[in-house]
């Protein structure tokens, strides 16, 4: 019994897991890809 619930909560786990792994990865692909956009935006229209 123990042993079952065990794996499932391993399972779950690594589920969690990966998923906030792969929200990472996405959050910081957006972060690099806006900032490049805006420094783009900001050489060609300089705010100065």
């Amino acid at each position: 019994m123990s042993f079952c619930y065990n794996k499932v909560w391993f399972v779950l786990l690594g589920k969690s897991l990966v998923f906030v792994g792969l929200l990472t990865v996405i959050g910081i692909g957006l972060y690099f890809w806006i900032s490049k956009k805006l420094k783009n935006r900001l050489d060609q229209h300089p705010l100065l």
